[in-house]
């Protein structure tokens, strides 16, 4: 866009030199003509002539002006100091509004991206902290907070996306995958270790300690957290459960505790 402003600039000085010469040949024609020493149409026509530079010199400062508003429009600000990740349109290529152009990645602000049903919308607490854990990393969790819920649903799943703020740490790095836990409410359950669920005939259940045998409970199982699962049925609060049963253990068999074991 260099071009057409500097073409432009040459323009308007050309017209403005063309400008000065016309009127000085009216101030030399003005004095002839008192003496008579030239004609009046000679001097008419060099006053039609700065008319005429006028209109050109004109012309070129506004076509000046749309040059340089053109220019200001080609040249694109980052909103952030980044690195170019991605450049999606080359020199020379059509850009329509709205099409990116390039992907710049900031270290300033590291965001996690998460999507909510529809009718989950209304429960998120945008003051409350958000606690994402990164399949990478171990299921390292870290603490963010929402930063806003961007205002368009996808029209099929019904979901909307939730930008949340991730701490500076310099384990995460754009593009990890991970699992953001959002309290939609509160309610009190019991957990059990995922290590004491043991599958027999199809179904999940723990082995329990009566005095000082295992008894075997099938259980019916909730949402698992973390590394626990929650019972909706078939375990009381306050049983004690067997962690890390084997297969050879069988309901009904003798269990000798050992001193300072749990």
């Amino acid at each position: 866009m260099a071009e057409p402003v500097w073409l432009t600039e040459a323009g308007v000085r050309a017209s403005r030199e063309d400008l000065d010469d016309a009127r000085q040949d009216v101030e030399k024609y003005s004095k002839l003509a008192v003496t008579g020493s030239v004609a009046a149409e000679t001097l008419r026509k060099a006053k039609v002539r700065v008319d005429v530079a006028q209109a050109g010199l004109d012309k070129a400062q506004s076509a000046l002006a749309a040059a340089r508003a053109q220019k200001g429009y080609a040249a694109i600000t980052s909103p952030v100091d980044g690195v170019v990740v991605a450049v999606t349109r080359r020199a020379g290529e059509m850009a329509t509004a709205g099409t990116p152009l390039l992907t710049v990645e900031s270290r300033e602000v590291l965001l996690f991206k998460a999507f909510v049903a529809e009718s989950k919308l209304s429960e998120i607490n945008p003051k409350a902290t958000v606690q994402v854990r990164i399949d990478t990393l171990k299921g390292k969790a870290f603490q963010g907070r929402v930063r806003g819920i961007v205002p368009s649903g996808d029209d099929i799943t019904r979901r909307y996306e939730i930008n949340v703020i991730l701490p500076a740490d310099p384990a995460l790095v754009p593009g990890m995958f991970g699992r953001a836990d959002f309290v939609f409410g509160a309610r009190t359950a019991l957990l059990v270790p995922r290590a004491a669920i043991v599958r027999r005939g199809g179904l999940d259940g723990v082995f329990v300690l009566d005095g000082n045998a295992a008894r075997f409970r099938w259980l019916r199982t909730g949402k698992e957290i973390d590394e626990a699962v929650e019972v909706n049925a078939g375990l009381a609060a306050g049983e004690t459960v067997l962690v890390g049963a084997t297969d050879t253990l069988r309901d009904g068999a003798t269990v000798n505790m050992v001193a300072g074991t749990k």
